[in-house]
């Protein structure tokens, strides 16, 4: 495995080599929870297993963690053996090919401790576009479960209480459009603006009109600013979701480990936060 993306014509390649390989589709659009799976039945990556943001990558059950609360170990580790995944299997993700949501798994994997995962690039847009097939049928679960076992790489995250403690020492890398970063729009969480001293790096700047990843070169442009203060770097977003396509773009570029705040500004406002609104 190489990079933490594949390509629409190697994903094939995996699936006509029957290669160790467990493939997730991971469409979800936030104002139709449904949609995803509906799309999913209606034509899917052959062998893919359908995962959604709200039933599977997220524990709604958890107080104060914003709108999408990571899962606990023992939930994604269940979720995991049950779609037949060990320790060196191959995971790919895709979704419709904004790679929000496949980002969001590929840093939960990661997050618990498996390194053998990638995003298909482009995602299911672009697996169509070269021509790939789809399938109906839905893929089976293995008989044998996996063995899959979690564990937490906590250099992956911040918490809430450990950001106010180190905020002074933080560059806080803010992943939403310009327009809720500056509080001009807020659709979903109930107070715009964005944490005080937070920089704005839109999580669409990391990708190109036709919905495939900048090349690392294109990359290193946009990341340009903020490279000198990696090593203090924490991500975020509204709900720790499109904050992963920037953690992906920077892992693109060899920068694997910068943490994410998992509640990002929806459990900011949820805690009382102070906000800022100026640029």
């Amino acid at each position: 495995m190489q990079g933490p993306l594949i390509t629409p014509a190697d994903l094939d390649i995996l699936l006509q080599m029957r290669d160790r390989c467990v493939i997730f589709d991971c469409r979800f659009e936030l104002m139709n929870p449904s949609a995803g799976r509906r799309a999913y039945a209606a034509g899917h990556i052959p062998g893919a297993h359908y995962l959604s943001l709200d039933d599977d990558l997220s524990d709604h059950t958890r107080p104060l963690a914003g709108r999408h609360p990571l899962p606990t170990a023992h939930s994604f580790e269940q979720l995991m053996r049950q779609h037949g995944v060990d320790a060196q299997t191959r995971l790919v993700a895709y979704d419709q090919g904004d790679h929000a949501m496949a980002a969001r798994f590929w840093w939960l994997a990661r997050y618990f401790g498996h390194q053998s995962v990638q995003v298909l690039n482009g995602g299911i847009a672009q697996w169509q576009a070269q021509g790939f097939d789809l399938v109906c049928d839905p893929s089976e679960l293995p008989v044998q479960l996996g063995r899959f076992n979690a564990c937490e790489q906590p250099r992956l995250r911040v918490a809430y209480a450990d950001l106010i403690q180190q905020q002074a020492l933080t560059v806080l890398v803010d992943a939403r459009d310009k327009a809720r970063y500056t509080g001009e729009v807020e659709p979903i969480d109930p107070v715009a603006g964005h944490i005080p001293g937070a920089i704005n790096m839109p999580w669409k700047l990391n990708l190109n009109t036709d919905g495939w990843f900048k090349t690392p070169e294109q990359l290193l442009q946009v990341w340009e600013p903020v490279m000198p203060d990696l090593d203090r770097a924490v991500v975020y977003c509204g709900s720790g979701v499109t904050a992963c396509v920037n953690l992906l773009a920077l892992a693109c570029l060899g920068h694997g480990d910068i943490p994410l705040f998992p509640g990002s500004w929806s459990e900011w406002c949820q805690r009382n936060g102070p906000v800022e609104t100026s640029m």
